[in-house]
């Protein structure tokens, strides 16, 4: 996972690279140089989308496969007692239920739609992120590469303490994590729901390095109230 200095810090430094419109460099994920790189020419140049990618990420518990096929028609933006997104994506992994989000996640997506409205998208048959991009399995590979290039401008580990490559993914881990972290009395068996997952997996994975003093609040609080005698 990211801690919550690293995540705004890598959110910071891609929208910085979007605004600044810098090209990437050609380098191989062994910081070796290509011959040829396989990056196309027009994606050399980093997008609003990482930015909203990696909030977007950390505000929804969606897996790096679900942006390759989230449209908008699947986004319903829900406004009452609590504010956001409820998505009905496609089945992935034998789950079907729709995904609620936080709320930072509605102010991300009406962010995008705007955007992608100035440029003749947005309609409910468009992708979310990068809709230009037809081939879905390529756009997800271009944010996977996008995501390796913020990290390394933003002097951020690439990779994890068993120096296991960071990728898009950590996004979805930060995601649940922080709801373990700093959600007041989350119910794991509903966050693993609304993930898409088991309390199984969340137990095994996603808090494996989770320990007491990471929480020491929780541990610590006590119920209000005189208890009974």
């Amino acid at each position: 996972m990211l801690s919550l200095q690293e995540y705004s810090k890598l959110a910071r430094t891609a929208l910085k690279l979007s605004r600044a419109m810098v090209v990437s460099p050609e380098l191989k994920s062994t910081e070796g140089q290509r011959e040829r790189f396989w990056v196309a020419p027009r994606n050399r140049m980093m997008t609003p989308d990482m930015f909203w990618v990696i909030r977007f990420m950390v505000n929804s518990f969606v897996r790096p496969g679900d942006l390759r096929q989230l449209k908008h028609k699947h986004v319903t933006v829900v406004r009452g007692q609590n504010v956001y997104l409820r998505m009905n994506l496609p089945e992935t992994k034998k789950h079907d239920k729709p995904m609620v989000t936080m709320q930072a996640a509605v102010q991300v997506y009406e962010s995008l739609l705007r955007h992608q409205k100035m440029q003749g998208v947005g309609g409910p048959e468009d992708y979310l992120f990068l809709p230009e991009e037809n081939d879905r399995n390529y756009a997800l590979a271009v944010l996977g590469f996008w995501f390796k290039w913020v990290m390394r401008e933003a002097g951020l580990a690439t990779t994890d303490d068993k120096n296991r490559p960071k990728t898009l993914y950590c996004l979805r881990h930060t995601s649940i994590m922080f709801r373990l972290l700093y959600g007041q009395g989350i119910d794991m068996l509903t966050l693993a729901r609304n993930a898409r997952t088991s309390v199984q997996m969340i137990e095994r994975f996603y808090a494996s390095s989770l320990d007491g003093e990471m929480n020491v609040a929780m541990i610590q609080s006590r119920r209000s109230g005189k208890l009974s005698k």
